[in-house]
């Protein structure tokens, strides 16, 4: 049977011989109900989703990188107050 097996390796889909699950498709591959279609316009959508939430993730753990950065600079920077701070107050010894 002809099914349509969406890539994200590639990010592309093919056009695959083989049974919906728990079947196999012609490349070896077993046939998940998110991975393989019976039409064509189905598995791009479903590709389409697949990157979309990729980049949401990506964009997501970026943010929050930059945003813990940006905490510890501020605690590198009040570190740095602190250590002056003190060598200033420091009794000669």
């Amino acid at each position: 049977m002809k099914l349509w097996k969406r890539d994200t390796e590639n990010w592309t889909v093919r056009e695959v011989e083989g049974e919906p699950w728990p079947g196999y498709d012609s490349e070896g591959h077993k046939c998940y109900e998110n991975t393989h279609f019976a039409n064509e316009a189905d598995a791009w959508e479903s590709l389409e989703g697949e990157a979309r939430a990729w980049l949401s993730l990506a964009t997501s753990g970026l943010i929050q990188a930059r945003a813990d950065v940006a905490k510890r600079e501020k605690e590198c920077a009040d570190a740095a107050i602190a250590v002056a701070t003190v060598i200033k107050t420091m009794p000669d010894n």
